[in-house]
């Protein structure tokens, strides 16, 4: 579940250099796009929705059909469907609904239109998981997604996740347990079913 601090490092210093780039640019202005924040907000709360509440309904449509994104255990999805199994699949090895928990909250950093329509986001989201036995547990998580639109529709194109390896609660069994069940998942696409696709 968690990248090593060596990947961390490097997730770090990329989305700062690509970041850095993006401000000091600024080839579209930012001030007048509040319309378009205003919907990257409404992406926000529908991924908000989904995660927390399995309202996967509200996300889909922001999905762009070729979405490309790597996951904080380093899977890829390739598709609104796999994006879905994914956190599907996590939930069921955290035992989220079976005396589990979870909630994520999306604290957006920046946003900058690299085009009248693209756009890369960074930011941090903070997840809570109450395990089975009663334990609460958090860990802190950094993404950047870029978006771009279609038509007068902005659309989730893709993303990395990466997961601060020193800011969580978990003990040093659950991170051992976690990470074994994970790469576990890993060795099989999301939505890959048994017999092929």
């Amino acid at each position: 579940m968690f990248q090593t601090p060596l990947s961390f490092k490097r997730f770090a210093l990329v989305a700062a250099g690509v970041l850095t780039l993006g401000l000091g640019a600024h080839i579209y202005a930012q001030t007048d796009r509040q319309d378009d924040h205003n919907a990257l907000r409404t992406i926000k709360a529908a991924y908000e929705d989904a995660l927390n509440n399995g309202n996967f309904a509200a996300l889909t449509p922001y999905l762009a059909s070729d979405l490309s994104a790597t996951m904080a255990t380093g899977e890829k999805v390739a598709s609104p469907a796999e994006f879905r199994a994914y956190f599907a699949k996590m939930k069921t090895l955290m035992k989220i609904g079976n005396g589990g928990a979870y909630s994520v909250k999306v604290e957006p950093f920046a946003t900058d239109f690299t085009g009248a329509g693209s756009a890369v986001s960074f930011g941090t989201t903070t997840e809570s998981l109450q395990l089975p036995g009663g334990q609460a547990r958090e860990y802190h998580s950094y993404w950047i997604v870029t978006a771009r639109k279609e038509g007068a529709q902005w659309k989730l194109a893709g993303g990395r996740m990466v997961v601060d390896p020193h800011n969580h609660t978990f003990t040093a069994d659950e991170i051992k347990q976690i990470s074994g069940l994970a790469q576990a998942a890993g060795k099989q696409p999301a939505a890959q079913k048994k017999g092929g696709r």
